[in-house]
């Protein structure tokens, strides 16, 4: 971080690691940092939609997830974004 503190891969391993600790407060930074910078990478969208899930902010889950599904693909599970999308909508 300190070499490269904008780098969006970066900052969303960060920010996802805040997320597996609870810290949702302190992951929302850099992941929201990380999704603006790479808007094309679905695995980094997909962790912002997880984290806006447990934000309770359906709707912005949804968007990034559909960001994600989107992207460039690269180690997305697409059925389980989908069902991701499919369980917030019927939160909502």
């Amino acid at each position: 971080m300190k070499v490269e503190p904008d780098n969006p891969s970066f900052l969303d391993s960060l920010g996802w690691a805040y997320v597996q600790a609870g810290k949702l407060d302190l992951a929302d930074p850099p992941l929201t940092t990380a999704a603006g910078k790479a808007a094309k990478n679905s695995v980094i969208q997909e962790h912002l939609g997880d984290l806006r899930l447990k934000q309770n902010r359906h709707a912005d889950a949804i968007a990034a997830w559909q960001r994600a599904l989107a992207g460039d693909g690269e180690a997305l599970d697409r059925a389980k974004v989908q069902k991701k999308i499919e369980a917030a909508r019927k939160v909502k």
